[in-house]
């Protein structure tokens, strides 16, 4: 579970204890009155952890195309909401 520390305590030693637990990295429980409050953790590098995969994302039946080559909207909701002013150059 780590070291538990008194708020009080926690207050007067944060940078000290902050440091612990940088150079450790083992957690520190802030308690108030005996019941803990917070956890101080280490930061994670960016390599401990893997990253989620994103095969899978899209596995939903919200996202499948069994015709990928059709139009998503007709032609004239494609003009309403895409005029060609927005595609000139000025």
């Amino acid at each position: 579970m780590g070291k538990m520390v008194g708020m009080a305590e926690f207050k007067a030693n944060c940078t000290r204890l902050l440091r612990e637990v940088q150079a450790g990295g083992e957690p520190i429980t802030v308690t108030s009155r005996g019941k803990p409050v917070a956890t101080v953790t280490p930061v994670a590098k960016a390599g401990d952890q893997p990253l989620a995969s994103s095969f899978g994302l899209l596995r939903s039946d919200k996202y499948r195309f069994d015709d990928p080559f059709t139009p998503v909207a007709d032609m004239d909701e494609w003009e309403r909401n895409n005029p060609a002013e927005l595609y000139r150059r000025t």
